[in-house]
Parts: C-alpha cells; structure tokens; sequence
C-alpha cells in the first residue's frame, strides 16, 4: 500500500480479501446480500477470519489517512473458496486441498 501511494501511478488497488472479513465466519447469513457497510465481528473469531479482518481494515485506515493528492481507489473482492494449485509446497491438509479431495 505504502508503494502505491508513493508511485503517483497507481490509480486503483483490488485487495483479494475473504468472505470470512464479512460473514462472521464460515456460515455467514443465508440469503443476505453483503455490502460495504458488514464487518465480522471479531469476538470469537478463528484466526484465519480474525487476521482476514484485521488486514482489510488496515487497509481501508491506510487509505483514509493518505494525504488526498496520494489517494487512489481500493477495491476489495471477497471470495468464499479460493481453488487453485498451491503456490508453496503443499502439504496436503489445506482446506482448500481437502475440499478437492472431497470432491472428487
């Protein structure tokens, strides 16, 4: 984020978050539509929700705070299941790993 702000190039940041930043966790609501104003809350959260949340709340503070001449637009997507072929050496028990397996 730092980087993007000191470019003056950069005009617009999309942030993979997670559905879990949003949802309250796993479950989330059935048949709510999220919008920009839901935020987990984050009593009783799992790490991983926890650190989803955390991380894109820090960004949303770090582009309020840029001076208004280096602001630039952040957009954040919030995905339920990233699937895909690990990009570090897989140890078999992630959860997106498993889920494939479970699949198939």
């Amino acid at each position: 984020l730092k980087a993007c702000a000191q470019s003056g190039t950069v005009n617009r940041l999309v942030l993979t978050s997670s559905l879990a930043a949003v949802s309250g966790g796993l479950y989330g609501t059935v048949g709510h539509t999220y919008t920009e104003e839901d935020w987990s809350e984050e009593v009783n959260l799992p790490a991983y929700e926890k650190s989803k949340l955390r991380a894109e709340k820090a960004a949303w503070e770090f582009i309020d705070r840029l001076e208004e001449n280096k602001r630039f637009d952040l957009v954040a997507v919030h995905p339920a299941v990233v699937i895909g072929p690990p990009l570090t050496p897989a140890t078999g028990n992630s959860t997106s790993l498993l889920t494939i397996k479970k699949i198939l």
